[in-house]
Protein backbone atom coordinates (compact mmCIF):
# COMPACT_ATOMS: atom_id res chain seq x y z
CA UNK A 1 0.00 0.00 0.00
CA UNK A 2 1.49 3.38 -0.97
CA UNK A 3 1.82 6.01 1.74
CA UNK A 4 0.54 9.51 1.07
CA UNK A 5 2.87 12.36 2.08
CA UNK A 6 0.63 15.11 0.79
CA UNK A 7 -3.11 14.99 1.22
CA UNK A 8 -4.53 18.36 0.51
CA UNK A 9 -1.86 20.51 -1.08
CA UNK A 10 0.50 22.90 0.61
CA UNK A 11 -1.57 23.15 3.78
CA UNK A 12 -1.50 19.37 4.05
CA UNK A 13 2.29 19.46 3.89
CA UNK A 14 2.24 21.75 6.85
CA UNK A 15 -0.24 19.48 8.63
CA UNK A 16 1.72 16.31 8.07
CA UNK A 17 4.78 17.96 9.57
CA UNK A 18 2.96 17.99 12.89
CA UNK A 19 3.11 15.03 15.33
CA UNK A 20 0.50 12.37 14.58
CA UNK A 21 0.91 10.19 17.62
CA UNK A 22 2.94 7.51 15.83
CA UNK A 23 6.21 6.47 17.47
CA UNK A 24 9.38 5.23 15.86
CA UNK A 25 12.23 3.44 17.56
CA UNK A 26 11.13 3.55 21.20
CA UNK A 27 7.83 4.19 22.91
CA UNK A 28 7.35 6.53 25.82
CA UNK A 29 8.19 3.76 28.27
CA UNK A 30 11.50 3.13 26.43
CA UNK A 31 10.25 -0.24 25.20
CA UNK A 32 11.89 -1.21 21.94
CA UNK A 33 9.51 -1.25 19.00
CA UNK A 34 9.59 -4.28 16.72
CA UNK A 35 9.04 -3.40 13.05
CA UNK A 36 7.57 -6.27 11.03
CA UNK A 37 6.60 -6.66 7.40
CA UNK A 38 3.94 -9.04 6.13
CA UNK A 39 6.31 -12.00 5.79
CA UNK A 40 7.64 -11.55 9.33
CA UNK A 41 4.13 -11.20 10.74
CA UNK A 42 3.15 -14.47 9.09
CA UNK A 43 6.22 -16.25 10.42
CA UNK A 44 5.67 -15.07 13.99
CA UNK A 45 1.97 -15.93 13.88
CA UNK A 46 2.74 -19.44 12.63
CA UNK A 47 5.35 -19.91 15.34
CA UNK A 48 2.93 -18.90 18.11
CA UNK A 49 -0.39 -20.32 16.88
CA UNK A 50 -1.74 -23.09 19.17
CA UNK A 51 -3.65 -24.66 16.29
CA UNK A 52 -0.35 -25.23 14.46
CA UNK A 53 1.08 -27.03 17.49
CA UNK A 54 -2.07 -29.15 17.72
CA UNK A 55 -1.88 -29.99 14.01
CA UNK A 56 1.74 -31.08 14.40
CA UNK A 57 0.74 -33.35 17.26
CA UNK A 58 -1.95 -34.91 15.04
CA UNK A 59 0.64 -35.56 12.32
CA UNK A 60 3.07 -37.12 14.79
CA UNK A 61 0.32 -39.36 16.16
CA UNK A 62 -0.69 -40.41 12.63
CA UNK A 63 2.92 -41.29 11.79
CA UNK A 64 3.11 -43.47 14.87
CA UNK A 65 -0.11 -45.12 13.71
CA UNK A 66 1.62 -46.01 10.42
CA UNK A 67 4.48 -47.60 12.37
CA UNK A 68 2.01 -49.64 14.42
CA UNK A 69 0.17 -50.82 11.30
CA UNK A 70 3.43 -51.84 9.59
CA UNK A 71 4.63 -53.79 12.62
CA UNK A 72 1.37 -55.71 12.85
CA UNK A 73 2.72 -57.91 10.01
CA UNK A 74 5.80 -58.90 12.02
CA UNK A 75 6.09 -61.77 14.54
CA UNK A 76 5.65 -60.93 18.20
CA UNK A 77 7.46 -62.37 21.21
CA UNK A 78 5.66 -62.55 24.56
CA UNK A 79 7.05 -63.66 27.90
CA UNK A 80 4.71 -65.32 30.40
CA UNK A 81 5.31 -66.28 34.02
CA UNK A 82 3.38 -67.26 37.10
CA UNK A 83 3.72 -68.20 40.73
CA UNK A 84 1.34 -70.31 42.84
CA UNK A 85 1.44 -71.10 46.56
CA UNK A 86 -0.81 -74.03 47.56
CA UNK A 87 -1.35 -76.27 50.58
CA UNK A 88 -0.97 -80.05 50.55
CA UNK A 89 -3.92 -82.36 51.11
CA UNK A 90 -3.82 -84.35 54.32
CA UNK A 91 -5.89 -87.54 54.13
CA UNK A 92 -7.96 -86.09 51.37
CA UNK A 93 -8.84 -82.92 53.25
CA UNK A 94 -7.09 -79.65 52.39
CA UNK A 95 -5.24 -78.26 55.34
CA UNK A 96 -5.35 -74.53 54.63
CA UNK A 97 -3.90 -73.66 58.01
CA UNK A 98 -0.86 -75.90 57.63
CA UNK A 99 2.35 -74.24 56.55
CA UNK A 100 3.42 -77.16 54.42
CA UNK A 101 2.44 -75.94 51.00
CA UNK A 102 4.32 -76.12 47.74
CA UNK A 103 5.68 -73.38 45.52
CA UNK A 104 4.83 -73.75 41.84
CA UNK A 105 6.40 -71.75 39.00
CA UNK A 106 5.56 -71.36 35.34
CA UNK A 107 7.70 -69.47 32.78
CA UNK A 108 7.63 -69.55 29.00
CA UNK A 109 8.14 -67.48 25.88
CA UNK A 110 5.59 -67.39 23.06
CA UNK A 111 6.25 -66.40 19.46
CA UNK A 112 3.26 -65.64 17.23
CA UNK A 113 3.10 -64.59 13.59
CA UNK A 114 0.08 -63.85 11.36
CA UNK A 115 -0.18 -66.01 8.23
CA UNK A 116 -3.59 -65.03 6.85
CA UNK A 117 -5.87 -62.43 8.44
CA UNK A 118 -8.35 -61.92 5.61
CA UNK A 119 -6.54 -58.83 4.36
CA UNK A 120 -7.19 -56.84 7.54
CA UNK A 121 -3.53 -56.09 8.19
CA UNK A 122 -2.90 -54.71 4.70
CA UNK A 123 -6.11 -52.69 4.94
CA UNK A 124 -4.92 -51.41 8.30
CA UNK A 125 -1.71 -50.21 6.65
CA UNK A 126 -3.64 -48.36 3.97
CA UNK A 127 -5.92 -46.82 6.58
CA UNK A 128 -2.99 -45.63 8.69
CA UNK A 129 -1.35 -43.99 5.68
CA UNK A 130 -4.60 -42.32 4.67
CA UNK A 131 -5.02 -40.99 8.21
CA UNK A 132 -1.46 -39.67 8.15
CA UNK A 133 -2.12 -37.87 4.86
CA UNK A 134 -5.37 -36.47 6.28
CA UNK A 135 -3.51 -35.15 9.32
CA UNK A 136 -0.86 -33.55 7.11
CA UNK A 137 -3.49 -31.83 4.99
CA UNK A 138 -5.22 -30.72 8.16
CA UNK A 139 -1.97 -29.09 9.23
CA UNK A 140 -1.71 -27.32 5.87
CA UNK A 141 -5.26 -26.00 6.29
CA UNK A 142 -4.51 -24.78 9.81
CA UNK A 143 -1.40 -23.03 8.49
CA UNK A 144 -3.35 -21.33 5.69
CA UNK A 145 -6.02 -20.19 8.16
CA UNK A 146 -3.44 -18.61 10.45
CA UNK A 147 -1.85 -16.82 7.49
CA UNK A 148 -5.23 -15.48 6.35
CA UNK A 149 -6.02 -14.22 9.86
CA UNK A 150 -2.63 -12.52 9.97
CA UNK A 151 -3.16 -10.92 6.56
CA UNK A 152 -6.55 -9.60 7.67
CA UNK A 153 -5.08 -8.02 10.80
CA UNK A 154 -2.03 -6.70 8.93
CA UNK A 155 -3.92 -4.97 6.12
CA UNK A 156 -6.52 -3.78 8.61
CA UNK A 157 -3.77 -2.10 10.61
CA UNK A 158 -2.25 -0.53 7.51
CA UNK A 159 -5.64 0.91 6.54
CA UNK A 160 -6.23 2.16 10.10
CA UNK A 161 -2.84 3.86 10.21
CA UNK A 162 -3.44 5.43 6.82
CA UNK A 163 -6.79 6.77 7.97
CA UNK A 164 -5.18 8.01 11.18
CA UNK A 165 -2.62 9.99 9.16
CA UNK A 166 -5.37 11.40 6.95
CA UNK A 167 -7.51 12.30 9.96
CA UNK A 168 -4.55 14.00 11.66
CA UNK A 169 -3.84 15.95 8.47
CA UNK A 170 -7.49 16.96 8.18
CA UNK A 171 -7.47 18.10 11.80
CA UNK A 172 -4.38 20.21 11.19
CA UNK A 173 -5.88 21.62 8.00
CA UNK A 174 -9.08 22.56 9.82
CA UNK A 175 -7.06 24.27 12.52
CA UNK A 176 -5.03 26.21 9.98
CA UNK A 177 -8.16 27.28 8.10
CA UNK A 178 -9.75 28.38 11.38
CA UNK A 179 -6.70 30.46 12.15
CA UNK A 180 -6.87 32.13 8.73
CA UNK A 181 -10.61 32.81 8.89
CA UNK A 182 -10.18 34.37 12.31
CA UNK A 183 -7.58 36.70 10.84
CA UNK A 184 -9.98 37.62 8.06
CA UNK A 185 -12.75 38.13 10.61
CA UNK A 186 -10.55 40.43 12.61
CA UNK A 187 -9.93 42.35 9.37
CA UNK A 188 -13.68 42.57 8.78
CA UNK A 189 -13.57 40.44 5.63
CA UNK A 190 -15.87 37.61 6.81
CA UNK A 191 -18.77 37.48 9.31
CA UNK A 192 -18.62 35.73 12.69
CA UNK A 193 -20.91 33.05 11.30
CA UNK A 194 -18.07 31.78 9.09
CA UNK A 195 -15.82 31.55 12.13
CA UNK A 196 -18.42 29.37 13.83
CA UNK A 197 -18.56 27.05 10.86
CA UNK A 198 -14.82 26.51 10.97
CA UNK A 199 -14.88 25.98 14.73
CA UNK A 200 -17.44 23.23 14.16
CA UNK A 201 -15.23 21.83 11.43
CA UNK A 202 -12.28 21.70 13.85
CA UNK A 203 -14.39 19.89 16.46
CA UNK A 204 -15.52 17.29 13.92
CA UNK A 205 -11.97 16.82 12.65
CA UNK A 206 -10.76 16.26 16.20
CA UNK A 207 -13.46 13.64 16.79
CA UNK A 208 -12.53 11.87 13.55
CA UNK A 209 -8.85 11.90 14.52
CA UNK A 210 -9.65 10.41 17.94
CA UNK A 211 -11.75 7.69 16.31
CA UNK A 212 -8.98 6.87 13.85
CA UNK A 213 -6.44 6.66 16.68
CA UNK A 214 -8.72 4.27 18.56
CA UNK A 215 -9.07 2.07 15.49
CA UNK A 216 -5.29 1.88 15.22
CA UNK A 217 -5.05 0.66 18.81
CA UNK A 218 -7.74 -1.96 18.22
CA UNK A 219 -6.25 -3.33 15.00
CA UNK A 220 -2.71 -3.21 16.38
CA UNK A 221 -3.82 -5.16 19.45
CA UNK A 222 -5.44 -7.76 17.20
CA UNK A 223 -2.27 -8.19 15.15
CA UNK A 224 -0.10 -8.08 18.26
CA UNK A 225 -2.08 -10.97 19.73
CA UNK A 226 -1.35 -13.06 16.65
CA UNK A 227 2.37 -12.27 16.62
CA UNK A 228 2.76 -12.32 20.43
CA UNK A 229 3.69 -8.65 20.83
CA UNK A 230 2.06 -5.88 22.81
CA UNK A 231 0.39 -3.12 20.85
CA UNK A 232 2.86 -0.45 21.95
CA UNK A 233 5.81 -2.64 20.92
CA UNK A 234 4.58 -3.35 17.39
CA UNK A 235 4.96 -1.40 14.18
CA UNK A 236 4.23 -2.72 10.70
CA UNK A 237 6.14 -2.01 7.52
CA UNK A 238 3.84 -1.28 4.56
CA UNK A 239 3.53 -4.07 2.05
CA UNK A 240 5.98 -3.75 -0.83
CA UNK A 241 3.97 -5.49 -3.52
CA UNK A 242 2.56 -3.32 -6.26
CA UNK A 243 -1.05 -2.21 -6.28
CA UNK A 244 -1.69 -4.29 -9.38
CA UNK A 245 -0.36 -7.57 -8.03
CA UNK A 246 -0.07 -10.66 -10.22
CA UNK A 247 -2.49 -10.85 -13.11
CA UNK A 248 -5.63 -12.85 -12.47
CA UNK A 249 -5.98 -16.12 -14.31
CA UNK A 250 -9.31 -17.06 -15.88
CA UNK A 251 -11.92 -18.06 -13.31
CA UNK A 252 -12.16 -21.61 -14.67
CA UNK A 253 -8.42 -22.10 -14.19
CA UNK A 254 -8.51 -20.79 -10.62
CA UNK A 255 -11.45 -23.03 -9.73
CA UNK A 256 -9.82 -26.12 -11.25
CA UNK A 257 -6.51 -25.53 -9.47
CA UNK A 258 -8.32 -24.76 -6.22
CA UNK A 259 -10.25 -28.04 -6.31
CA UNK A 260 -6.93 -29.84 -6.67
CA UNK A 261 -4.94 -27.83 -4.13
CA UNK A 262 -7.33 -27.14 -1.25
CA UNK A 263 -5.95 -28.98 1.82
CA UNK A 264 -9.39 -29.46 3.37
CA UNK A 265 -10.62 -31.28 0.25
CA UNK A 266 -7.53 -33.49 0.27
CA UNK A 267 -8.17 -34.23 3.93
CA UNK A 268 -11.77 -35.26 3.27
CA UNK A 269 -10.63 -37.55 0.47
CA UNK A 270 -8.04 -39.20 2.73
CA UNK A 271 -10.60 -39.63 5.48
CA UNK A 272 -12.95 -41.28 2.97
CA UNK A 273 -10.13 -43.63 1.96
CA UNK A 274 -9.56 -44.54 5.60
CA UNK A 275 -13.27 -45.35 5.95
CA UNK A 276 -13.11 -47.56 2.85
CA UNK A 277 -10.28 -49.45 4.51
CA UNK A 278 -12.55 -49.88 7.55
CA UNK A 279 -14.92 -51.73 5.22
CA UNK A 280 -12.07 -54.07 4.22
CA UNK A 281 -11.16 -54.63 7.86
CA UNK A 282 -14.79 -55.40 8.76
CA UNK A 283 -15.05 -57.81 5.83
CA UNK A 284 -11.81 -59.53 6.84
CA UNK A 285 -13.25 -60.25 10.28
CA UNK A 286 -15.78 -62.57 8.58
CA UNK A 287 -13.04 -64.66 6.92
CA UNK A 288 -10.89 -67.47 8.36
CA UNK A 289 -7.72 -66.35 10.10
CA UNK A 290 -4.51 -68.31 10.46
CA UNK A 291 -1.67 -67.66 12.88
CA UNK A 292 1.54 -69.60 13.50
CA UNK A 293 2.84 -69.89 17.02
CA UNK A 294 5.62 -71.47 19.06
CA UNK A 295 6.30 -71.60 22.78
CA UNK A 296 9.10 -72.86 25.03
CA UNK A 297 9.34 -72.77 28.80
CA UNK A 298 9.59 -74.45 32.21
CA UNK A 299 7.16 -75.30 34.97
CA UNK A 300 7.43 -76.89 38.43
CA UNK A 301 4.19 -78.86 38.26
CA UNK A 302 4.51 -82.51 39.27
CA UNK A 303 1.26 -83.85 37.87
CA UNK A 304 1.49 -87.06 35.88
CA UNK A 305 2.43 -86.83 32.21
CA UNK A 306 3.46 -83.17 32.50
CA UNK A 307 6.95 -82.20 31.51
CA UNK A 308 8.78 -79.62 33.51
CA UNK A 309 10.36 -78.06 30.41
CA UNK A 310 9.96 -78.24 26.65
CA UNK A 311 8.62 -76.48 23.58
CA UNK A 312 5.70 -76.57 21.20
CA UNK A 313 4.85 -75.13 17.77
CA UNK A 314 1.84 -75.15 15.53
CA UNK A 315 -0.71 -73.32 13.45
CA UNK A 316 -4.01 -71.93 14.73
CA UNK A 317 -7.06 -71.57 12.48
CA UNK A 318 -10.01 -69.40 13.52
CA UNK A 319 -13.25 -69.52 11.52
CA UNK A 320 -16.29 -67.39 12.46
CA UNK A 321 -19.36 -69.61 12.21
CA UNK A 322 -22.24 -67.83 13.91
CA UNK A 323 -22.13 -64.39 15.52
CA UNK A 324 -25.77 -63.29 15.32
CA UNK A 325 -25.05 -61.05 12.35
CA UNK A 326 -22.73 -58.78 14.34
CA UNK A 327 -19.85 -58.88 11.84
CA UNK A 328 -22.18 -58.26 8.88
CA UNK A 329 -23.74 -55.30 10.69
CA UNK A 330 -20.33 -53.82 11.37
CA UNK A 331 -19.42 -54.07 7.70
CA UNK A 332 -22.68 -52.38 6.73
CA UNK A 333 -22.04 -49.56 9.21
CA UNK A 334 -18.61 -49.06 7.67
CA UNK A 335 -20.15 -48.88 4.18
CA UNK A 336 -22.67 -46.26 5.32
CA UNK A 337 -19.82 -44.19 6.77
CA UNK A 338 -18.09 -44.30 3.37
CA UNK A 339 -21.24 -43.08 1.62
CA UNK A 340 -21.57 -40.19 4.07
CA UNK A 341 -17.92 -39.25 3.55
CA UNK A 342 -18.35 -39.24 -0.22
CA UNK A 343 -21.36 -36.95 0.06
CA UNK A 344 -19.34 -34.62 2.31
CA UNK A 345 -16.71 -34.44 -0.42
CA UNK A 346 -19.35 -33.55 -3.02
CA UNK A 347 -20.74 -30.83 -0.78
CA UNK A 348 -17.28 -29.50 0.05
CA UNK A 349 -16.30 -29.29 -3.62
CA UNK A 350 -19.44 -27.30 -4.34
CA UNK A 351 -18.70 -24.98 -1.42
CA UNK A 352 -15.10 -24.48 -2.55
CA UNK A 353 -16.22 -23.73 -6.11
CA UNK A 354 -18.67 -21.14 -4.79
CA UNK A 355 -16.07 -19.65 -2.44
CA UNK A 356 -13.42 -19.32 -5.17
CA UNK A 357 -15.94 -17.72 -7.53
CA UNK A 358 -17.03 -15.24 -4.88
CA UNK A 359 -13.45 -14.37 -3.90
CA UNK A 360 -12.46 -14.01 -7.55
CA UNK A 361 -15.26 -11.53 -8.18
CA UNK A 362 -14.40 -9.70 -4.96
CA UNK A 363 -10.84 -9.19 -6.20
CA UNK A 364 -12.07 -7.74 -9.49
CA UNK A 365 -14.53 -5.49 -7.67
CA UNK A 366 -11.87 -4.38 -5.18
CA UNK A 367 -9.54 -3.51 -8.05
CA UNK A 368 -12.26 -1.42 -9.69
CA UNK A 369 -13.06 0.31 -6.41
CA UNK A 370 -9.39 1.08 -5.86
CA UNK A 371 -9.07 2.60 -9.34
CA UNK A 372 -12.25 4.60 -8.80
CA UNK A 373 -11.10 5.80 -5.38
CA UNK A 374 -7.72 6.82 -6.83
CA UNK A 375 -9.31 8.81 -9.65
CA UNK A 376 -11.87 10.41 -7.33
CA UNK A 377 -9.17 11.32 -4.84
CA UNK A 378 -7.09 13.04 -7.49
CA UNK A 379 -10.13 14.98 -8.69
CA UNK A 380 -11.08 15.96 -5.14
CA UNK A 381 -7.58 17.20 -4.37
CA UNK A 382 -7.60 19.32 -7.51
CA UNK A 383 -11.03 20.76 -6.69
CA UNK A 384 -9.89 21.55 -3.16
CA UNK A 385 -6.89 23.49 -4.43
CA UNK A 386 -9.17 25.47 -6.74
CA UNK A 387 -11.66 26.09 -3.94
CA UNK A 388 -8.88 27.20 -1.63
CA UNK A 389 -7.55 29.74 -4.12
CA UNK A 390 -11.11 30.93 -4.83
CA UNK A 391 -11.76 31.35 -1.12
CA UNK A 392 -8.63 33.47 -0.75
CA UNK A 393 -9.94 35.69 -3.54
CA UNK A 394 -13.43 35.79 -2.05
CA UNK A 395 -14.98 33.88 -4.95
CA UNK A 396 -15.85 30.71 -2.99
CA UNK A 397 -18.05 30.60 0.07
CA UNK A 398 -17.05 29.10 3.39
CA UNK A 399 -19.56 26.26 2.99
CA UNK A 400 -18.18 25.32 -0.43
CA UNK A 401 -14.63 25.27 0.90
CA UNK A 402 -15.61 23.10 3.87
CA UNK A 403 -17.50 20.76 1.55
CA UNK A 404 -14.49 20.37 -0.75
CA UNK A 405 -12.21 19.74 2.23
CA UNK A 406 -14.62 17.08 3.51
CA UNK A 407 -14.78 15.39 0.13
CA UNK A 408 -11.01 15.33 -0.25
CA UNK A 409 -10.52 13.86 3.22
CA UNK A 410 -13.24 11.26 2.79
CA UNK A 411 -11.97 10.18 -0.62
CA UNK A 412 -8.41 9.91 0.64
CA UNK A 413 -9.67 7.70 3.45
CA UNK A 414 -11.69 5.64 0.99
CA UNK A 415 -8.60 5.17 -1.18
CA UNK A 416 -6.64 3.84 1.83
CA UNK A 417 -9.45 1.47 2.72
CA UNK A 418 -9.83 0.36 -0.91
CA UNK A 419 -6.12 -0.46 -1.16
CA UNK A 420 -6.26 -2.55 2.02
CA UNK A 421 -9.45 -4.26 0.82
CA UNK A 422 -7.81 -5.11 -2.48
CA UNK A 423 -4.76 -6.74 -0.91
CA UNK A 424 -6.94 -8.60 1.58
CA UNK A 425 -9.19 -9.78 -1.25
CA UNK A 426 -6.13 -11.20 -2.99
CA UNK A 427 -5.16 -13.07 0.19
CA UNK A 428 -8.67 -14.46 0.54
CA UNK A 429 -8.63 -15.62 -3.06
CA UNK A 430 -5.26 -17.31 -2.52
CA UNK A 431 -6.70 -19.01 0.56
CA UNK A 432 -9.80 -20.17 -1.30
CA UNK A 433 -7.65 -21.51 -4.15
CA UNK A 434 -5.20 -23.24 -1.78
CA UNK A 435 -2.31 -20.96 -2.80
CA UNK A 436 -1.26 -19.47 0.51
CA UNK A 437 2.27 -20.60 1.45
Amino acid sequence: MRRRVSVLGSVALYALSLPTGRSYGFSSDTREVVRLDLTECRARALANAPEIVSARADVDAARLGVNIADRALLPTLTGEGGYLRSSVNRRGVPDFAANNGENEYVARGVVSAPLFMGGSLVAGQRKARAERAAAEHGGEMARATVILDTDSAYFGLLAAEEQQSIAAAAKAIAGELLRRVRVRHDNGEVPAFDVGKFELEVAQAKAAADTAAGNVVITKTELGTLVSLSADALEVIPVTVSDEGPALEPLETVVASGLEARPDLRRLENEAQALEDDVSIARAARLPQVRAGAAAGYDSLTLPDVRNDGWQAGVNLTVPIWNWGTLAAREQIARLAVEKAQQRIVGARRAVTSEITRRYLEVKLARQQLDTAEAAGQLARRNTEIARRGYELGLVSTLDLITSEHQATQLASQRAAAAADYHLARSRLDFAAGRLP
